[in-house]
């Protein structure tokens, strides 16, 4: 784990309200549809007969689930009938179905018939805006605003607007302001979308507006929070949360953004702290519990990981989320036995891949092959959708173990079942490779680029291994160039051409592009080839130093310690 990956999942955890939680029995049960649009009451004004047919299609359309059939019903009974109530049901159905031309045209037919309605007003100014005609709007927000200080601009901040849009809206704004100096949610949504202009600093300013006790409000407080970040300065958006929670330790949202900034600034203990205080104080929040156990297993602290899981089991959490985590946690711990236990639990979701893998790789560990191989093959025939990650995963396990005639039989049978997947082809050339069959591997990925003419990654593998294994340099320079081309930021490629230039006697261009390539991904491998390369231009003590820093990190690495050896005639630096 990394602490972005658990920013991630506290994030998505706490803030997203996602059913991560959700009891393992009754996951299957079929819950009858009932996401239609809000209803209001029914429309009951006398209507024309045909009117009247045509708005009960349109209604039983809409109990059936064929919104599309009711939409067009209501927007065709909306322009004959002038009816207002009519006309809002066909704005609402287009929202639903988010049919933004029929927004508009509703909104403003709504507003047409009934200039008074706020509602109406409202809607008509946001889907002008919507749709880059933001001055139009301007006489409706002031309608609104003239009947109401209480004007919520939610729907504009969150319509993904583009910047022409925002920038209608802001001009409108500023208009509005002048009427309305005091309005509170002007300021603060001139301020959002300055921000969403990207004009951070201008959007601080404008917040520095707000009234003092306006300014203490989560929303408001969260927004400065956000910007000070923007513009380069977490410690300081940082100490203003820390201001605000102690002022308020009551407050769970500022807390809970008080803990993900900690982590964003890699503080772990601190944010631990913080959701400690949010589960003393919100002791039945099994998601804030959660976010403590994915504190825990970064810090590599598995007792206290398994208890807090343990805890959650008892509390009846047993979701296949909290099994994995408890497998995992006893996994690194090197209680094998309960790690198998708890990952047998998990039997769906999305940990259901990575439990099935590292119970199989626990098998193969312990030389369990036969019942790592059938676990897999068993897998495979009850989830299709994992029949390749799975063949995949297998095939590297028994290459690991030296199994060579074994991962030869799992990749061969994988492929005549899919014989033109690029993925299984790729692990058959790798294969092919270590096997020292190097004309299998050179058709392998002759195919893979005949069926992905721009596969650069299956390109580069060819030039690498003509370039490695062969003599066949200048063929391989080209390949290798190629892939460069396709994605020039390839720390493997930029590798695979510093090893060629160096096969073909160019230190300096070999030198620079293999520093280009560990500069980007320190790579053991790519480690083992710069200090071969420095070593050639008589610079041994920066290839010893290299070398000893890639073996901190690596000491088993085989390319390492065969180029270490064959150089400086030693086993060890």
């Amino acid at each position: 784990m990394n602490k972005f990956f658990l920013l991630f999942c506290v994030s998505v955890t706490l803030l997203s309200g996602c059913h991560l939680f959700e009891n393992k029995q009754g996951n299957n049960t079929v819950q009858p549809i009932t996401d239609v649009p809000p209803k209001e009451k029914p429309i009951i004004k006398p209507f024309t007969k045909d009117s009247l047919s045509a708005l009960l299609v349109a209604e039983f359309a809409e109990r059936r689930g064929q919104f599309d059939l009711a939409l067009e019903n209501y927007v065709n009974q909306a322009q004959q009938t002038n009816d207002p109530k009519v006309a809002e049901r066909a704005y609402q159905m287009a929202s639903y179905l988010d049919n933004s031309q029929q927004q508009l045209k509703m909104a403003l037919l709504w507003v047409t018939i009934e200039p008074n309605n706020i509602d109406a007003n409202r809607v008509a100014a946001i889907e002008l805006t919507k749709n880059e005609r933001g001055l139009e709007a301007t006489p409706y927000f002031e309608k609104v605003l003239a009947n109401t200080e209480q004007l919520d601009f939610l729907d504009l901040t969150n319509s993904n607007l583009t910047q022409k849009a925002r920038q209608e809206v802001l001009v409108s704004i500023d208009q509005l302001a002048i009427k309305h100096p005091n309005n509170t949610q002007l300021t603060y949504t001139k301020a959002i979308l300055l921000a969403e202009n990207g004009a951070a600093e201008e959007a601080l300013t404008t917040l520095q507006k707000l009234p003092t006790v306006q300014q203490k409000k989560n929303n408001v407080v969260l927004l400065k929070v956000f910007l000070l970040q923007s513009v380069g300065k977490p410690d300081e958006a940082l100490a203003l949360l820390d201001k605000e929670v102690k002022n308020r330790p009551e407050n769970k949202k500022l807390r809970l953004s008080f803990a993900h900034r900690l982590i964003s600034q890699g503080k772990l203990p601190e944010a631990k702290q913080q959701f400690l205080t949010l589960s003393k104080q919100y002791p039945e929040d099994e998601e804030l519990r959660f976010a403590l156990v994915l504190i825990c297993m970064e810090n590599q602290q598995w007792d206290e990981a398994i208890s807090y899981l343990q805890t959650m089991l008892n509390n009846g959490i047993n979701s296949d989320a909290v099994y994995y985590y408890l497998a995992t946690a006893y996994n690194e711990k090197g209680d094998k036995e309960q790690a198998l236990a708890n990952y047998k639990q998990v039997t769906g979701g999305e940990n259901y891949l990575a439990a099935i893998a590292n119970t199989a790789k626990i098998l193969f560990e312990h030389n369990q092959i036969s019942e790592a191989q059938q676990l897999l093959a068993t897998t495979r025939k009850n989830q299709p959708d994992l029949v390749i990650p799975l063949y995949l995963f297998e095939i590297e396990e028994l290459q690991k173990l030296n199994k060579l005639p074994q991962a030869w039989q799992i990749i061969n049978q994988a492929i005549q079942a899919d014989p033109k997947n690029t993925s299984l082809l790729y692990s058959r050339a790798l294969l092919a490779e270590q096997s020292n069959n190097l004309p299998r591997a050179e058709k392998d990925l002759r195919y893979i680029i005949k069926l992905e003419p721009n596969n650069d990654t299956a390109i580069n593998a060819l030039g690498y291994i003509l370039t490695d294994r062969t003599t066949r340099y200048q063929e391989a320079l080209v390949l290798i160039e190629r892939a460069l081309q396709l994605n020039p930021e390839n720390p493997a490629a930029l590798d695979s051409l510093g090893w060629v230039k160096y096969k073909l006697g160019d230190l300096e261009a070999a030198k620079k592009y293999l520093q280009q390539a560990y500069g980007s991904y320190p790579d053991p491998d790519i480690a083992a080839h710069l200090g071969e390369v420095l070593w050639k231009k008589g610079e041994q003590q920066q290839a010893k130093d290299l070398w000893s820093e890639a073996l901190k990190d690596n000491p088993t690495n085989k390319t390492l310690q065969k180029t270490i050896k064959r150089l400086t005639g030693a086993e060890e630096l």
